[in-house]
């Protein structure tokens, strides 16, 4: 009688936990927009522990405004108002979550597009700022700059994605299809920047680093605007080892404006994501796990329009398990009313084999051009934050999924 009665609670049980495990299928929700100002045309946003106090902080560039905005967060989620620090001509980005100079506080990197320079400002670990130093990055327009140790030395590297778009119509467009590598002294000093071809008469928009290729080094990936040469793309740059890149492997696509390398399926190296501003989707390319990737699908982030359009453009992305089942998930900044659609962001959650489902859509500000995920609260679950370029804000999208 016994043995029956736990066989009979042993079924009930597992038919429970099934029951559960189809109502736990998290969707990803967040609150209401919560927005604070920043500067003039805020066109970029990173997050860090600015102050050393575990609360998460945010910077902006500032592109009319040739500065950059340092928002201290407060101890009940709101933020101090804005500091202001100079930077170079329209910085078009910045970021904070790295140490550059070894003393353990976040420091400050922004691409200045119309300078054609880096500025590098050294955190002093209460949320302020030294002053800042310029590096050229050559006649390019720096208009992306990501961190990472490219020669293996243990020390953060920067690079530039150089457009060049602003500077003129010389017939030479090669000079202007590159990055610029900039590798640090071990102090947060910089060495003079190195470039690299990442694909001749294309406009590069953005870049990100990866081990690509397997091989323990740092590749990189840029998004290959269409604007010159017909279809965009994005290219792939591979490391020797020692911080130097040989020449791009490139993929076909429209324009994309943003790009990001990160395990999409699961199979331990990481795929190809871009933020396809003509095609208002999300595009993804699947690492065959040595490097060479091929197309695995394009993925709308808005509704379909009576007029067959999709309701959002895409300009930038992130991404992290924002539902909470596992796998990485995808969230776009949607400038919609540069094409007279509606701003907002939306969220693509993984099934978990790299594929996106459809989009949810949320409300930002006015022109949300880029888009960061940081924990905002003690909840720890992932939230957004998004920067928005005509209403010259923040908006911070705090995470609700169940």
């Amino acid at each position: 009688m016994r043995i029956r009665a736990l066989l009979i609670l042993a079924t009930a049980l597992l038919g429970v936990m099934a029951l559960s495990g189809a109502a736990w299928a998290a969707v990803a929700t967040f609150a209401a927009t919560k927005n604070y100002p920043a500067g003039d045309g805020s066109e970029a946003v990173s997050a860090g522990d600015l102050d050393g106090d575990g609360d998460t902080d945010l910077v902006t560039a500032n592109r009319y405004s040739d500065n950059v905005s340092v928002l201290i967060r407060r101890s009940d989620g709101t933020f101090r108002a804005q500091q202001k620090y100079a930077a170079g001509d329209s910085p078009e980005d910045v970021i904070v979550r790295e140490d550059l100079d070894g003393d353990r506080d976040r420091d400050l990197a922004a691409a200045n597009y119309g300078s054609d320079d880096v500025s590098v400002r050294l955190g002093r670990g209460d949320g302020t700022f030294g002053a800042q130093i310029r590096y050229a990055a050559g006649p390019s327009g720096p208009i992306a700059i990501e961190s990472g140790d490219l020669d293996g030395d243990g020390d953060k590297d920067l690079v530039t994605a150089n457009s060049g778009g602003g500077h003129g119509s010389k017939p030479n467009y090669s000079i202007f299809g590159n990055v610029a590598v900039f590798k640090n002294r071990g102090d947060g000093t910089f060495r003079a920047a190195r470039n690299y071809t990442a694909g001749e008469a294309y406009e590069p928009t953005d870049v990100d680093r990866s081990d690509l290729d397997g091989d323990g080094d740092e590749d990189l990936v840029v998004s290959l605007d269409s604007t010159r040469a017909g279809d965009g793309g994005v290219a792939v740059l591979f490391n020797d080892g020692n911080g130097a890149f040989g020449s791009p492997k490139r993929y076909g696509g429209f324009c994309p404006k943003g790009v990001l390398a990160h395990d999409l399926d699961g199979d331990g190296d990481p795929d190809l994501a871009a933020a396809d501003f003509c095609e208002d989707a999300v595009t993804v390319y699947e690492n065959g796990g040595d490097g060479r990737f091929a197309y695995q699908g394009s993925y709308p982030v808005g509704e379909e329009t009576p007029q067959g359009d999709t309701a959002s453009t895409p300009y930038a992305l992130t991404e992290f398990d924002f539902d909470s089942d596992g796998d990485t998930d995808i969230a776009t900044a949607n400038p919609g009313s540069w094409n007279g659609f509606p701003d907002n962001i939306s969220v693509l959650e993984n099934a978990g084999d790299g594929t996106l489902g459809n989009p949810r859509v949320f409300g930002a500000g006015v022109s949300p051009i880029a888009i960061t995920r940081a924990r905002m609260d003690a909840d720890r679950k992932p939230d957004l934050v998004v920067a928005n370029f005509y209403s010259d804000n923040v908006s911070v999208l705090r995470n609700t999924t169940q």
